[in-house]
């Protein structure tokens, strides 16, 4: 009888881990992929930043991204030039510009970011857009430039500098007052999080940006195409 009940009582665990795994599978499925591609600059031959670094604030983001439905996904790596890993002036950020990749968020990992406007002041990211002077410059060229904007953060970065940079990407421009806010400076001991009005402006920003085409899903969760069917083509932003 005993042996029965121990063997129930295994099936029973072996049963409800099963279904846990199974529920986290289809939970992970349900979020949308949101591609970041890395570059990450070398000084004196090595990268700036470690395997580590950039997994702890992938994670770190995710925890609080995974609450509005949305998965950060790292899709690519790549070496960026070590004169790229002193970020000192705005012309520095901006020749970051001519390195983006389309159809993902592009984020660049430096060894040092100093402020523009506080000069001796070093911060820790920042999301920029590449500057087009209106003056000589068409409309179109003007409105082109909207897309070629991206995250940089520094490799003394604490764990929640990627998420707040890429609230700033995803539709939240201004900064918070409210202690424990992801888009503020005040911190706590507390998990930072979005407000409802932060977290509308995210599902917005995120579906405007899948449909202008500025990000797309990462290969390995496209859908196959249908035979037959041409793909529908959206209008560029």
């Amino acid at each position: 009888m005993r042996r029965s009940l121990r063997s129930l009582s295994l099936a029973l665990s072996l049963l409800a881990a099963t279904w846990c795994a199974a529920s986290a599978v289809r939970a992970d499925e349900a979020l949308r992929e949101i591609p970041l591609a890395f570059q990450i600059a070398d000084s004196d031959g090595k990268p700036v930043a470690d395997d580590s670094f950039l997994a702890s604030e992938l994670e770190h983001a995710n925890v609080i991204y995974r609450e509005l439905g949305l998965k950060l996904v790292d899709v690519s790596r790549r070496k960026l030039a070590q004169r790229h890993a002193r970020i000192v002036e705005r012309r520095d950020r901006d020749a970051l510009g001519a390195l983006l990749r389309p159809g993902v968020i592009n984020v660049f990992v430096v060894g040092c970011l100093m402020d523009v406007d506080e000069p001796g002041r070093e911060r820790r990211g920042v999301h920029w857009r590449v500057r087009v002077e209106a003056r000589g410059s068409s409309a179109r060229e003007r409105k082109q430039n909207r897309t070629r904007h991206f995250v940089i953060v520094s490799a003394i970065s604490g764990p929640y500098v990627l998420a707040h940079e890429l609230g700033h990407f995803l539709g939240n421009p201004e900064h918070s007052d409210v202690a424990g806010n992801l888009m503020s400076y005040q911190y706590t001991d507390q998990v930072p999080v979005l407000d409802a009005a932060q977290r509308e402006r995210v599902a917005r920003t995120v579906a405007a940006l899948f449909a202008s085409g500025e990000l797309a899903l990462p290969i390995r969760t496209r859908k196959p195409k249908k035979a037959g069917v041409s793909p529908s083509r959206t209008p560029a932003r």
